[in-house]
């Protein structure tokens, strides 16, 4: 897991690409807050390229919570992967958050991109 900050907008994308590690989580949620602090509310595009599971170290130092304070800062998220269950668990999701949330396939990438700029 790691954050690739578009350093001209508000956009962050967040890949992720086997485990979820508590330290991996640490260091994209540390960037992300400092990225909301110089833009205020943020896009988000998460790329799931593989997931192989979440190490339970995430939960132990309360990092998913401390995000989970975030949301208003969340302007909208757009889910990029070939996982079909990922697609299918942000769309069966996406009424419950308080933001716009769409899934895309990885080769639409570059749509995700221009949905997530076109969201007012």
């Amino acid at each position: 897991m790691y954050l690739r900050e578009n350093a001209d907008n508000d956009i962050v994308e967040i890949v992720v690409d086997g485990e979820i590690k508590a330290s991996d989580y640490h260091d994209v949620a540390e960037k992300v807050l400092q990225v909301i602090e110089k833009h205020g509310r943020i896009r988000v595009l998460k790329e799931v390229r593989k997931f192989s599971g979440l190490n339970f170290d995430v939960f132990k130092e309360k990092l998913i919570f401390d995000m989970l304070k975030h949301v208003k800062d969340i302007h909208c998220v757009a889910v990029v992967s070939d996982e079909q269950w990922a697609r299918q668990l942000t769309d069966f999701l996406a009424p419950a958050y308080p933001y716009p949330v769409r899934s895309f396939k990885l080769a639409e990438i570059e749509e995700a991109r221009v949905w997530l700029k076109s969201i007012n």
